[in-house]
């Protein structure tokens, strides 16, 4: 039974970086919080929560919405936070300390 646990990749959990933050604050195209709000249909303080340092789970038709938004840039699986072990957001371009 230890085999199969070592073997199978385990999901991390939430992570620090924020992909929505990271997204509404991109130049050229950064956009406010009440602006994005009003195009994903949800208020401007969900928006700020989403992007908080510990965000709430959003529905599945919010995660939907906010990925269409963006064009797809920020995904569900971006906003529920979950990756397989060495897949996350923002390790590109680092270095091992």
């Amino acid at each position: 039974m230890d085999q199969m646990a070592e073997a199978a990749p385990r999901a991390t959990p939430r992570r620090a970086r924020n992909a929505l933050r990271a997204w509404l604050k991109r130049k050229p195209k950064r956009m406010s919080i009440v602006d994005f709000a009003k195009v994903v249909g949800v208020t401007p303080g969900y928006v700020s929560q989403l992007i908080s340092k510990e965000p709430p789970w959003p529905s599945r038709e919010v995660a939907r919405r906010i990925a269409l938004a963006t064009g797809g840039e920020v995904t569900p699986n971006d906003l529920a936070g979950w990756y397989p072990p060495g897949d996350e957001p923002g390790d590109e371009g680092q270095e091992a300390a």
